[in-house]
């Protein structure tokens, strides 16, 4: 069902089909399942903050194909409201890069590299697997001096406690990866394996 939705989603905002998008948005709203881990707002869309017109970070940048999904929603910077993240493709470098949207101050930041996280990758090309991570959960640098390591053997001041939603992403095949996260006005890396 989720896959379904997320699917639908993809295309209206692809289509630019956004009455569809709004009436998805009213049936999906209707269904919710009124879960305490849940906050207040966060399935509100604004269509109008999904709008490519005028947008100057999104210029030059389309929709990633190699991707599936290559968008999430959530609220990745913690004021309650819709945000998007979208794996969008640099037309003239055919680089991948994130772009995330906040809903009410439609801020937009693009992160073209792993420069802004402390990383030295140079593009998000090799990312397979992409996926949010809901606030309140626990999360962890599970690498230690080259070796993958366990929540055993992580202590307590060592761990995170999510203030927002955070995003996972991480190689099809193989190793690496990290969830990006936003902490006082600015993203964070937690590596891994």
């Amino acid at each position: 069902m989720l896959k379904l939705i997320m699917l639908s989603i993809k295309l209206c905002l692809t289509m630019k089909c956004y009455p569809l998008l709004l009436i998805g948005s009213v049936i999906i709203l209707s269904c919710k399942n009124h879960s305490k881990n849940q906050e207040k707002n966060t399935n509100v869309i604004s269509l109008s903050q999904n709008s490519n017109t005028g947008n100057k970070v999104e210029e030059g940048y389309t929709n990633s194909k190699n991707h599936d999904p290559y968008l999430l929603i959530g609220d990745f910077n913690g004021d309650s409201y819709i945000d998007t993240l979208k794996i969008v493709t640099n037309n003239k470098t055919r680089k991948d890069a994130l772009l995330y949207k906040f809903g009410i101050t439609k801020q937009e930041i693009i992160l073209p590299n792993g420069n802004m996280l402390g990383q030295d990758f140079d593009d998000f090309n090799w990312i397979g697997e992409m996926h949010k991570i809901v606030k309140g959960n626990k999360v962890w640098n599970n690498v230690k001096n080259g070796e993958i390591i366990g929540q055993n053997q992580v202590g307590d001041s060592e761990k995170i406690i999510l203030q927002t939603d955070a995003v996972f992403i991480h190689e099809s095949e193989g190793g690496g990866g990290g969830i990006i996260y936003w902490l006082n006005g600015e993203f964070h890396w937690i590596q891994q394996d």
